[in-house]
């Protein structure tokens, strides 16, 4: 991969992303190919199986860079936590939490 030169950074969201999956697998792979991961193509071939499932939430955001002749050289993701399932407001109030021991 390319390490010189100007770089774009593009921000994605989850169809997008899913768009670019060859590009993401390719600086995976590379970027985790060695000691200390020794990530093989099988664990590459699993961790995109997460991703595919991951682009279809609603909340997935992704960063992809690229040199100027278009070269995937970096990534970024980030699938935020979805909000909690029970709803407070004036007709169900909070429960306070129970302390940590």
């Amino acid at each position: 991969m390319t390490r010189q030169g100007a770089i774009a950074v593009e921000c994605l969201n989850g169809p997008a992303s899913a768009r670019a999956e060859q590009a993401f697998r390719l600086v995976y792979a590379e970027t985790f190919a060695e000691p200390p991961y020794n990530e093989t193509e099988a664990d590459v071939t699993a961790c995109f199986r997460r991703f595919r499932s991951q682009t279809r939430k609603q909340t997935f955001r992704a960063v992809l860079a690229r040199t100027r002749q278009g070269e995937p050289v970096g990534i970024g993701l980030r699938v935020p936590p979805r909000p909690p399932h029970r709803l407070v407001g004036p007709d169900r109030p909070a429960r306070p939490r129970r302390p940590s021991p």
